[in-house]
C-alpha cells in the first residue's frame, strides 16, 4: 500500500495497514522558530522552506516529509506575478489584501485592518486581489501530477475563509458586532469573500483540473472554551454563505474537502456536514467539547478526522509516554474502521522539541492496524 492508497483508503472509511501521516500546509507545519530547530536536529544544510502566511514555514523541505514518512504533499499557489511585500521600518509588512501585519514573536499578527472604517457602499466598491490571474497557479497542475505518479496523496494550500477572512479585514470585534447591529454590511463583506473564494478555487482547477485528493477550506469557529458565535447567528449568516463555496469545489473537483476549525466546534459539525464536509482538522483534543470518543461515536460514519495530536501541552511538554499515550489513543479511537489522518492539531511551536515529534510519527508509523 503506498501513500496515496493509504489516505485514499482511511478517508473512504476503510483499514489501512497503518494511520495516514501528514504534515504541511498552513494547518499542520512549521513556525519559523520551529523549522529552525527541525533542520538543525536533521543535519539539513540548505533548508529551502519559504516563509509564507502569518510568518510559517509551509511548503516543507522534502528531506523532512521523507525522514518522517509522511503521506500527503501539499501543492500551493504561487504570489502574484509582480506583486512585492511591502515592508516598513520596524519589520511589519501590508499583505495583497491590505492587511498590515507586525511580527510578534514567531507569529506574524493583524493590527491593522483595511476594512475597519468603511460604510456599506465603499465596502461594496472595495478593491479585492485578483484571484484567477494565471501567474497565482503556474505549475501547479504538474506538481500535482508528479506527487500523484510518485504516490503521495495530493491536498491544496488553503485560505482563511468567509468568517475568519472578514474579521481579518474588518477586525475581529468590529465584525462580531456586524454580524449581530449591522447585518447589511456584514452580508456585503462575506459576499465579496465569498466570490473572491470561487475566484481562487476557479483559477486553481483551471489550472490543475480535477487532480486534487483533499481540497482544504479554513474557517475558525470556535476559542479555547466556546464557540465563537452561536448556532442559530451561523446558520443564518456563515452557513449559507460556506456552502456556496463548496458546492462549487463539488461541481470541480472529486476531492474530500477538508474543512479547519480550531477550538470549541462541536456545535458546527453537523451543519458543516450538511453543506459537505467530509474532513474535520485539526480535532484539537484540549479544547472545550472535543472529546475524541464523543466525535468518533457521532460523526465518524459521516466524516474524517484529521490531526488530533496536543501542541498545547503533550508535544511541547509531554513525556516520552505520553506522547505514546497520546498516539495510541488517538489511532485506537480516531482510526478505528478508518477516517483519521494523524498530525499535530495545528502548526508546531518553537517550544516543541524535535525529538518529540519524530517520536509521535515513529510510534503512530509503529502501529500496524
Amino acid at each position: 500500500m503506498n501513500s496515496r492508497e493509504r489516505v485514499l483508503c482511511a478517508l473512504n472509511h476503510e483499514q489501512p495497514d497503518r494511520v495516514p501521516l501528514d504534515l504541511g500546509g498552513v494547518v499542520s507545519s512549521f513556525t519559523n522558530s520551529a523549522y529552525k530547530n527541525i533542520t538543525e536536529y536533521l543535519g539539513i544544510k540548505n533548508p529551502s522552506a519559504p516563509l509564507g502566511g502569518y510568518n510559517l514555514r509551509i511548503d516543507i523541505d522534502e528531506e523532512i516529509l521523507s525522514y518522517f514518512g509522511i503521506d500527503t504533499r501539499n501543492v500551493y499557489m504561487n504570489p502574484l506575478e509582480g506583486w512585492e511585500t511591502t515592508y516598513f521600518e520596524d519589520g511589519s509588512y501590508d499583505s495583497e489584501l491590505g492587511i498590515h501585519y507586525r511580527l510578534e514573536g514567531d507569529y506574524a499578527e493583524m493590527v491593522r485592518h483595511p476594512f475597519a472604517g468603511l460604510d456599506a457602499k465603499q465596502m461594496a466598491d472595495a478593491r479585492f486581489p485578483d484571484m484567477r490571474h494565471p501567474s497565482r497557479y503556474k505549475g501547479m497542475r504538474e506538481k500535482c501530477l508528479q506527487y500523484k505518479r510518485e504516490g503521495f496523496a495530493v491536498v491544496t494550500g488553503s485560505i482563511a475563509s468567509v468568517f475568519e477572512l472578514s474579521m481579518y479585514t474588518r477586525g475581529m470585534e468590529n465584525f462580531l458586532v456586524d454580524l449581530i447591529a449591522d447585518k447589511d454590511f456584514a452580508g456585503i463583506l462575506m459576499d465579496r469573500i465569498v466570490d473572491m473564494q470561487i475566484d481562487y478555487f476557479t483559477g486553481m482547477f483551471d489550472e490543475t483540473g480535477d487532480n486534487f485528493d483533499v481540497v482544504c477550506m479554513a474557517d475558525d469557529l470556535g476559542t479555547q472554551n466556546n464557540a465563537l458565535m452561536s448556532v442559530p447567528l451561523f446558520r443564518e449568516m456563515v452557513k449559507p454563505r460556506l456552502e456556496k463555496i463548496y458546492r462549487y469545489i463539488r461541481s470541480r473537483s472529486s476531492g474530500r474537502i477538508f474543512h479547519h476549525t480550531c477550538g470549541a466546534s462541536y456545535d458546527f459539525i453537523s451543519d458543516l456536514i450538511d453543506i459537505g464536509m467530509d474532513i474535520l482538522n485539526p480535532v484539537q483534543p484540549s479544547a472545550s467539547g472535543m472529546d475524541r470518543e464523543k466525535l468518533k461515536a457521532n460523526f465518524g460514519n459521516r466524516i474524517s478526522f484529521w490531526g488530533g495530536i496536543d501542541i498545547q501541552h503533550t508535544l511541547p511538554r509531554g513525556s516520552a509516554a505520553e506522547i505514546r499515550d497520546a498516539v495510541s489513543s488517538a489511532v485506537k479511537i480516531l482510526g478505528k474502521n478508518g477516517g483519521f489522518v494523524l498530525c499535530p492539531a495545528h502548526n508546531v511551536q518553537g517550544d516543541v522539541p524535535p525529538q518529540s515529534l519524530e517520536l509521535m510519527y515513529r510510534e503512530a508509523a509503529s502501529i500496524k492496524y
